[in-house]
């Protein structure tokens, strides 16, 4: 008997050749596959929440699921306009990601996209346990830390290459 052959991920790939610390690279594994406990996870999993299932970073009321938290998310939209990574190119999360990587033409995308990712789930988690308001500054020093500090991390080919990159973030 013979099985047709599994396609394999290629967002997957990026994660595990990614220089990241493996906690890093189990939560963009969690953000990819949608096993995040985002609150639509919350309620699927039939848990309670105190404090409804809507976003806590924009004001539109939607329902917090992966793609509106990292993607079309007022608060995430604007991170994804000031690193100009354009997400709106399809509706397969697999070919969105790839064209998107096309046009970015750096060969860090995968990092800037996970630092991304979780400097967006640092924020979020701020204003849901700690009762922070969401900031735009907030976000964009803690992915400027984490990026910096990831430069000791990678290929050293790249590394003076995404610290100019890093530099010439608009302010």
């Amino acid at each position: 008997m013979f099985h047709a052959p599994i396609q394999s991920n290629p967002l997957l790939n990026w994660i595990w050749k990614s220089c990241y610390i493996l906690k890093t690279k189990v939560f963009a594994w969690l953000v990819i596959m949608d096993r995040l406990n985002t609150k639509d996870m919350i309620i699927r999993r039939h848990w309670n929440i105190e404090d409804g299932p809507e976003c806590v970073l924009c004001p539109t009321q939607h329902l917090e699921t992966r793609d509106h938290l990292f993607f079309q998310c007022n608060f995430s939209a604007r991170i994804w306009t000031y690193l100009q990574i354009d997400w709106s190119l399809g509706t397969d999360m697999v070919q969105v990601a790839i064209k998107a990587r096309e046009a970015f033409q750096k060969p860090f995308f995968a990092e800037v996209v996970f630092t991304a990712w979780w400097n967006i789930w640092m924020v979020r988690n701020a204003k849901c346990f700690k009762h922070e308001r969401p900031s735009f500054a907030k976000w964009k020093m803690g992915f400027t830390h984490d990026l910096t500090l990831l430069s000791y991390r990678i290929k050293s080919r790249f590394k003076d290459e995404l610290l100019r990159w890093i530099d010439f973030l608009p302010p």
